[in-house]
């Protein structure tokens, strides 16, 4: 049976912990101050480590974003409404018969040198 480990930020936090003493010199207080939301770095930064985890023990685990319905999640689980959704991670066992599908099967990958910089960018 899979499990379901839903992924929540919480910008007010960010903001807090950067209002205090020892952080309050970067003038990070507002979260539009950020240059980029961390919340949301490290909130994915947190799925790949969990997703990671559970491919090493030999699971199936997937991302994927709530496209419809949160409202509803959100009552039903009682999430408090300062929280930011960023997606859901599913993990369970994986059947025989699974098989990759998607645009991981349909659509290739681009290639290395349009990806990777070395040094600097060219425009080839």
């Amino acid at each position: 049976m899979p499990r379901w480990a839903l992924v929540f930020t919480d910008p007010v936090a960010y903001t807090a912990r950067y209002s205090q003493a020892d952080k309050s010199e970067f003038g990070l207080q507002d979260a539009e101050a950020w240059p980029v939301p961390f919340w949301f770095v490290d909130a994915g930064m947190a799925s790949m480590l969990i997703l990671q985890a559970a491919v090493d023990r030999g699971l199936g685990a997937w991302f994927f974003g709530i496209a419809d319905g949160e409202r509803e999640l959100r009552e039903q689980l009682g999430i408090p409404a300062g929280l930011r959704q960023v997606g859901v991670i599913g993990i369970g066992y994986k059947d025989a018969s699974d098989r990759p599908m998607g645009s991981a099967v349909t659509r290739p990958r681009r290639p290395l040198a349009e990806v990777l910089h070395r040094e600097r960018w060219s425009d080839g």
